[in-house]
């Protein structure tokens, strides 16, 4: 915007001068905001590609993370038992919270979601 604002100014100290008339002026005007235009698309399609770059590296950088959990391949049949969550916390890498202090109880048989916004 700096740039556009300076041709302005050249503009009109050209019409000021006399070597330039308000047609000039609007001609002027009228070839810069031709030009902003695309190139303020091109802008937010390389900011689009780009972020989506960042995305598809966290992808697979998640992908590529082993788990702590090992699993052993032997499954868990527990009958009449319950599943317990006591005070359980999320938060993300950033730091975010979702929650804490959760506390729950899942009977057999059973199935919960935690859902949020």
């Amino acid at each position: 915007s700096v740039g556009l604002t300076s041709i302005m100014y050249l503009t009109t100290n050209s019409i000021l001068a006399g070597t330039a008339t308000v047609g000039d002026l609007v001609l002027v005007n009228g070839l810069l905001f031709q030009l902003s235009v695309p190139l303020n698309f091109i802008g937010s399609v390389y900011r689009e590609i780009k972020q989506s770059l960042i995305d598809m590296e966290k992808m697979v950088e998640l992908r590529e993370t082993q788990p702590t959990v090992k699993d052993d391949g032997k499954e868990v049949c527990p009958e009449g038992g319950t599943v317990e969550f006591k005070d359980v916390a999320f938060e993300y890498d950033n730091g975010r919270k979702v929650f804490s202090g959760v506390s729950f109880s899942v009977p057999e048989g059973k199935t919960v979601a935690l859902v949020g916004p």
